[in-house]
């Protein structure tokens, strides 16, 4: 990396680790002593997550560690290759990985729906936490991601409910958390541009076909009216039944957002 292209990142990073602090301090996210695995798919997102938790150990106040895993597998099934440039950033980000097969049911329909392959996903990372003796599990869920939840559960269900910020799994022993609940996705492709990373396009066949690619759409054209649109949809969402986010309900702060 040149010297040129890695103050362009640090910059980047020092900039979003303020909404990262932001979001892991509002809810109790990480805490002293602990073991943080990171679920890597290799796009931007999980990219950003793994690179903005290390970065922030530097500077931040409690002391943990970092493990990456990756889940190999989509809709199509299991033993689906990692991307080489996404193999790559996990070698050269030095940080402890491991690299396991999606486990899918022998009797489970092929392509799988995107509810089906998360659910297997998350369990594998669940499992997988506990194996490693992690505590927390680290998803790279955006405020985006937060938005399109929201919007997808009440077209879906007429209720305005987005994900959880922090939950506990597996009677407590694992909690789930989302750092980059208030850093956009625009946020986050500059952030992996100023890195020079380009992870190759989903090989999904249903990646531009779900209902939260629905929910995007609709999003990306509220934003061309409404430049806060995703935003206030998350701010007036409330967290989904079973959440433990602490406290009351928090909304990414007007201070910290473009």
């Amino acid at each position: 990396m040149s010297t040129k292209t890695r103050k362009q990142w640090e910059r980047q990073a020092a900039y979003l680790q303020r909404k990262v602090d932001a979001a892991i301090c509002d809810y109790a996210m990480i805490r002293e002593g602990d073991r943080v695995l990171v679920g890597f798919s290799g796009g931007i997102d999980s990219f950003a997550l793994l690179r903005l938790l290390d970065y922030r150990r530097h500077s931040c106040v409690e002391s943990y560690g970092l493990v990456a895993a990756h889940i190999a597998g989509d809709s199509r099934g299991p033993a689906i290759e990692m991307p080489e440039m996404a193999h790559e950033a996990l070698v050269c980000s030095g940080i402890e990985f491991h690299i396991r097969e999606l486990p899918v049911s022998p009797d489970e329909p092929l392509p799988m729906g995107c509810d089906r392959c998360s659910r297997y996903r998350r369990k594998a990372l669940l499992l997988l936490a506990q194996e490693l003796r992690c505590n927390c599990l680290a998803l790279g869920h955006n405020m985006d991601d937060f938005a399109q939840t929201a919007l997808m559960n009440l077209f879906a269900h007429g209720r305005l409910e987005t994900m959880s910020h922090s939950a506990e799994y597996a009677e407590g022993a694992v909690r789930l958390i989302r750092p980059l609940a208030y850093v956009t996705r625009h946020e986050i492709r500059r952030f992996a541009r100023a890195f020079g990373y380009q992870p190759p396009a989903a090989e999904c066949p249903l990646a531009g076909t779900s209902g939260r690619q629905t929910a995007r759409n609709i999003l990306y054209e509220a934003g061309k009216e409404f430049k806060h649109a995703a935003y206030n949809v998350v701010n007036a969402a409330v967290p989904l039944k079973g959440s433990k986010d602490r406290g009351e309900r928090r909304s990414p702060r007007p201070g910290i957002k473009d």
